[in-house]
């Protein structure tokens, strides 16, 4: 019943990987695909963990696991 929406601004760092935790499933596939990883998702609905850890170094083919709830 609130019905206030908010926007926050994320920052991405070339070679690192973004946070993607509260993205839709579209949004989180598109940017850790255009940054070289490989992602598996389980779940429905927007990103409530990440397998790797935002800021790591990102090495290309690195499978990245995001769990949507």
């Amino acid at each position: 019943s609130n019905k206030e929406i908010s926007f926050s601004e994320r920052y991405i760092t070339k070679g690192e990987v973004p946070n993607v935790i509260g993205m839709t499933a579209k949004d989180a596939l598109f940017l850790l695909e255009n940054n070289g990883l490989i992602v598996k998702m389980k779940g429905y609905g927007t990103v409530i963990k990440q397998s790797i850890n935002p800021g790591a170094r990102i090495q290309n083919g690195v499978l990245i696991e995001i769990i949507l709830g």
